[in-house]
């Protein structure tokens, strides 16, 4: 029930609203995540189970050349560049740095949108000590990496909550999924059916 902005809410009340309306929106961005993985699988499969069939003399050849399998490993592309990651806060920093170091113009904005997502602490700053008010100098330094030229990203994070970051990112630097960046989340075995 959504109560007119006129109305007055007990304390308690307006806490236990605005946890669960957090909790539903951190919920739904993680179905988005979930939901978009899913659409990029059956895009693939798709594409395989929709392709026209080849001619008989290219299948006749095809049929005679090596079919090879191989692996893309967990990682992204960037503008058209592999980068292999072993974890998804490699992933992350790593693509924050090349934003920073490709997108200097963006780096504001970038952090300007990250900097809305967190309640009690930022996600990328100048200094290590901004990124973790009221925490030690050792903490946050177990805590963040330097990501690019003085630029320290916290590394404490969820792999869903990395998920949303990258989105953030994405859209304050102005890239898009799919077309500017690729991520693989985890290993994808290919069939290259050339051969090649």
């Amino acid at each position: 029930m959504i109560t007119p902005m006129g109305a007055s809410l007990s304390t308690d009340n307006l806490l236990s609203r605005y946890e669960l309306t957090r909790q539903l929106v951190t919920l739904h961005e993680q179905t988005l995540v979930v939901l978009r993985c899913q659409l990029e699988e059956d895009e693939a499969r798709l594409d395989l189970a929709t392709r026209p069939p080849a001619s008989p003399i290219a299948t006749a050849v095809l049929a005679d050349a090596p079919r090879t399998r191989r692996v893309l490993p967990k990682g992204f592309d960037y503008r058209g560049r592999r980068y292999r990651c072993s974890t998804d806060i490699e992933i992350y920093l790593r693509l924050l740095a090349l934003v920073i170091d490709d997108l200097p113009e963006r780096v504001a904005y970038v952090v300007e949108a990250l900097s809305r997502i967190g309640h009690t602490r930022t996600y990328l700053a100048k200094n290590r000590a901004d990124l973790f008010m009221g925490r030690s100098a050792e903490w946050a330094a177990r805590h963040s990496a330097e990501v690019a030229r003085g630029w320290y990203a916290d590394k404490n994070l969820s792999s869903a909550f990395i998920r949303r970051l990258i989105g953030v990112v994405l859209d304050a630097a102005n890239l898009a999924l799919d077309r500017d960046v690729a991520i693989r989340w985890s290993q994808r075995a290919m069939i290259d059916e050339t051969g090649e």
